[in-house]
């Protein structure tokens, strides 16, 4: 593969040469969707549409950066500062989640964990849920470990995310 640009005026034109089968007309617009690779039905991305993801972070602008992120993937998402809040807008909504995201450290002595371990309780089910966090004190990581669930850290990597919804809906899915 090559990669280069040509100066065209004011613009500046990118081409990719290859010698690849090629990318057929209608399909041009869908390799510039996020993880998209045609015709690699092991590297195509998971299909998050409609999955129920729920935000728990006690900072709304985290809870409002990640639900767009989400969003972007089509994802349903209903964002908490706390288990409370999240099972008061819960019970509104009548639908099961498909997945927790939550902070490590909320408000008051609530954490991360205690909250996936609520919300899985309410529902009766192992709803995949991972933990992220921007903590590096080693006494609250060794129990963010402790608990088995996934650990993303802070400053979030999007691509990492994507990847770690997609292998947890998928074993869940497998599982189920």
């Amino acid at each position: 593969m090559v990669l280069g640009c040509r100066r065209a005026g004011n613009d500046v034109r990118i081409e990719v040469w290859d010698i690849g089968k090629g990318i057929p007309h209608d399909r041009h617009e869908e390799i510039f969707q996020e993880f998209y690779q045609l015709d690699n039905p092991e590297r195509a991305a998971f299909d998050l549409s409609h999955c129920l993801v729920l935000v728990i972070d006690d900072e709304a602008a985290v809870q409002e950066g990640m639900a767009t992120l989400l969003r972007m993937w089509k994802c349903d998402v209903l964002t908490a500062g706390s288990c409370a809040e999240m099972k008061s807008k819960l019970v509104e909504l009548q639908r099961l989640p498909d997945l927790i995201v939550s902070d490590f450290r909320l408000c008051g002595a609530e954490n991360g964990i205690q909250v996936v371990e609520m919300l899985r309780s309410e529902f009766n089910l192992d709803i995949p849920a991972l933990l992220v966090t921007g903590d590096t004190a080693p006494d609250r990581l060794r129990d963010a470990e402790a608990s088995g669930l996934p650990i993303l850290h802070k400053p979030l990597n999007p691509a990492r995310l994507r990847i770690l919804i997609a292998n947890l809906l998928r074993e869940y899915t497998r599982a189920a």
